[in-house]
């Protein structure tokens, strides 16, 4: 899935989020095509999740709304594995950190958005408030070193899936979980077809 909210840079250039969404997963006419489901989730932090939660599926263009405490309702996108991969995505931690020379170093971010460059190749881009040395440095995405690119105060984060629609799926999901981390732990009990 590519970014609804957040920017998506084409060489360049800047392609709407809408455009973005469609070239992503979607069909030609932008809709989510997948089934309404309720999923039953499990946390610790049953007040603080719920608006971190609806603001990654707002990035990701999807419908969804909370039909109870811990049982969200929401469209799919459409796609073969959406049963598998959405309760994957939505529970990311969405955990940046920044290793110097084996030390953390603390790290902030402005913003994160997927690049597409002119030969369709995807990559997740993370915006820092300082420039980062790439001497010795190691960034680690929900506590896994990623390969990294830096260029000033831009971290170019590698992907690792070779189809190039997977690719823009997983710099995706880094992205929306990046933007909006989880407060806690959060885990899918359940997964079954409900109502809109």
């Amino acid at each position: 899935m590519l970014l609804f909210g957040a920017p998506v840079v084409i060489g360049l250039g800047v392609l709407s989020a809408g455009l973005a969404w469609i070239i992503a997963v979607r069909s030609t006419d932008g809709q989510a095509k997948g089934d309404w489901v309720e999923l039953q989730l499990s946390s610790t932090c049953s007040s603080t999740y719920p608006p971190v939660l609806l603001e990654r599926l707002k990035d990701y263009g999807l419908d969804a709304h909370f039909n109870a405490e811990d049982r969200l309702a929401m469209q799919l996108p459409g796609q073969a594995d959406d049963r598998s991969h959405m309760p994957i995505a939505l529970t990311r931690p969405g955990k940046i950190e920044a290793w110097i020379n084996g030390e953390q170093h603390p790290i902030h971010f402005q913003d994160a958005g997927v690049q597409i460059s002119f030969s369709g190749t995807a990559t997740a881009v993370v915006l820092l408030d300082e420039h980062l040395d790439p001497e010795g440095l190691e960034i680690r995405i929900d506590g896994l070193p990623v390969e990294v690119e830096v260029n000033d105060n831009e971290l170019q984060l590698h992907i690792t899936e070779p189809n190039s629609m997977d690719a823009l799926r997983q710099a995706t999901d880094w992205v929306v979980a990046l933007r909006h981390p989880l407060p806690c732990d959060l885990r899918v009990l359940d997964i079954k077809d409900s109502a809109p």
